[in-house]
């Protein structure tokens, strides 16, 4: 009984039948069982078959990388997207960015920044697939990334043009019928009154003599007007894109502001000129609206809050699924 099961044990165990006894065996066994040395390999992504011929993915370390890093962060890995995935990806990312409109990101001014946001919002866009996490990257990116940003351009362009339609009517830039003062001089000096201290965003009332008065801060119906349009004519719905609503319609209000400011400062001169406006005095005036909304006392800003709920409440309303004013925002012409 004990030959025959030595027999068996030779049998299922071609390493001790061919180098040396036992405990050779349990050796070799043991440094099996050692982990290998850490590198680095070169995968094709694990994509639909579908899609599997036209992408191509090579999962490169950076200089800095370390084997230890690598194999737990994909952010140390590029991949080459091309063909279906790469046209996902750019239409995606440019569907995403236009919502920068409603973070403080939307005057980023250096070409830095605009690299830095439009890579995470790419990342952002990237297919939940396994083998593609890491940095995409593609052919002629700079290019792309220009493109990508490009929508952020249009649309404030678009809002741009919304507010030079509604300017003069919203604000009442006409002088009443009959009234002595001619329409010039009436226009410049109500203009004066308005972007003094960013009135112009308060709801507020002239009186007969000509002085103002501010009835409530940051709430005026005008600037409601173009946050709505704004917001709720994007191609996404109110509940995905409005995360964090009272911060997010934060940043709106203070974008449609300094669009506002620009336009009303253009009904300043004497002779009507669109001149175009100044990246940075527009990044100004954003930063002190927001400002001023932040150095806002406890109750003014409770009833702040109550306004931009109200804003929601209108903008559900409002939702649809129509382009922003006449512009398209998938478009790829110049702007004037």
């Amino acid at each position: 009984m004990k030959r025959n099961h030595r027999s068996l044990k030779m049998l299922f165990s071609p390493s001790q039948r061919t180098t040396g006894p036992a405990r050779s065996s349990n050796r070799r066994r043991h440094t099996r069982q050692l982990p290998g040395t850490p590198h680095f390999t070169h995968e094709s992504p694990v994509v639909p078959a579908t899609t599997q011929a036209d992408v191509t993915a090579t999962m490169q370390a950076t200089p800095s990388a370390t084997p230890s890093h690598a194999g737990a962060s994909g952010d140390n890995h590029h991949f080459q997207v091309t063909g279906p995935i790469h046209d996902q990806i750019f239409k995606h990312s440019k569907e995403l960015v236009v919502g920068i409109t409603l973070t403080k990101d939307v005057m980023a001014l250096s070409m830095a920044d605009k690299k830095r946001i439009i890579k995470s919002i790419i990342r952002k866009a990237t297919p939940k697939i396994p083998g593609l996490q890491g940095i995409p990257h593609w052919e002629n990116q700079t290019k792309d990334l220009a493109t990508i940003w490009r929508a952020v351009i249009v649309m404030c362009t678009a809002v741009t043009t919304l507010t030079r339609e509604g300017v003069i009517m919203a604000y009442r830039l006409f002088p009443p019928q009959g009234s002595p003062i001619s329409p010039e001089t009436f226009r410049m000096d109500r203009v004066r009154h308005l972007i003094r201290n960013n009135t112009f965003m308060h709801e507020y009332s002239f009186n007969a003599d000509g002085t103002l008065t501010i009835h409530s801060k940051f709430k005026n119906h005008f600037i409601l007007h173009l946050v709505t349009r704004m917001v709720w004519n994007m191609h996404f719905q109110l509940d995905i894109l409005l995360v964090s609503p009272r911060r997010q319609l934060h940043f709106a209000m203070g974008l449609a502001g300094a669009i506002t400011k620009c336009v009303l400062a253009e009904q300043a001169h004497l002779i009507l000129t669109a001149p175009k406006s100044s990246p940075d005095t527009d990044a100004f005036t954003f930063e002190m609206i927001c400002s001023g909304m932040d150095d806002l006392t406890d109750e003014e800003k409770v009833d702040l809050d109550g306004w931009k709920d109200h804003m929601v409440i209108c903008g559900t309303s409002q939702q649809c699924k129509n382009e922003l004013s006449d512009f398209d925002l998938d478009s790829n012409s110049d702007i004037a």
